[in-house]
């Protein structure tokens, strides 16, 4: 017999079969309390466990969403700001972008998939694990809403993402351009890589293939020095010094030979 609804987030749902109702308890994608009817309940609904007095059967319920372990969701959290850390660090070149995409992409999917293997653990109705590996925020949020817990570790992510855009552009406020970027900040090496052939005693014009040894020489009255050591396409290393001027809604720069 299909004759039977439930309702969740204030929408009516079915019909479905008996055993498909119990499967859904089964999976937590319904609750003891949770209304359901069948025309059998003629004009009234009725909570889930009184419907179906023996709704346990052999399978116990899910655990309570308290009880599910939130070690992995909070290591998500910290998946940017710490990578960002890391790029600040190691300072890679730019030919190495995509493998560095590739890498958070991995990582958000290995702690996506223990964050699941505790949910399942649970008894409970996991997130997609690709939204992890596409769309760490809406992972989050799917998680969160489907064990009914409040969305802090989304909040939390979306703070870890600002801080690490902040940390990675030279501790510069991205959407208010308060400051000015620094010499090893990305748009400083982008600039850097696409000033360089321009540079008029670059008569053959070599593209840049890496930048090494960045280092700051002057920062005041909004003009920031740098030097670096520039490997061409023709890993020919060739010494420059470059400027970032602060023009009111814009940054200005200017790339040398030493």
């Amino acid at each position: 017999m299909t004759d039977w609804h439930y309702s969740a987030n204030g929408r009516k749902f079915g019909p479905l079969s008996r055993e498909d109702l119990i499967s859904h308890f089964a999976d937590g994608r319904i609750t003891g309390t949770t209304l359901v009817w069948t025309s059998e309940f003629g004009p009234s609904w009725k909570q889930y466990s009184d419907a179906i007095p023996d709704h346990h059967g052999t399978t116990p319920p899910p655990l309570p969403a308290s009880a599910v372990n939130d070690f992995w969701a909070w290591c998500l959290t910290v998946v940017p700001i710490a990578g960002a850390l890391v790029e600040v660090a190691l300072q890679p070149s730019q030919e190495i972008l995509t493998f560095i995409l590739i890498t958070y992409a991995a990582i958000n999917g290995l702690v996506a998939f223990a964050d699941q293997k505790a949910i399942e653990g649970s008894g409970r109705k996991r997130a997609p694990i690709w939204a992890a590996i596409l769309i760490v925020p809406l992972y989050l949020y799917l998680r969160n809403k489907w064990l009914g817990k409040r969305q802090i570790t989304l909040a939390v992510w979306c703070l870890s993402f600002a801080a690490s855009i902040y940390v990675t552009n030279g501790f510069q406020n991205p959407l208010t351009s308060l400051g000015l970027p620094s010499c090893s900040a990305a748009i400083s090496t982008q600039k850097v890589s696409e000033l360089f052939p321009q540079i008029p005693m670059n008569f053959v014009k070599l593209q840049v293939k890496d930048i090494r040894d960045i280092r700051e020489v002057s920062n005041a009255s909004g003009t920031r020095e740098c030097t670096a050591q520039v490997v061409s396409n023709k890993d020919s290393t060739h010494a420059v010094r470059f400027t970032i001027e602060n023009r009111g809604a814009d940054f200005y720069y200017m790339l040398y030979l030493n």
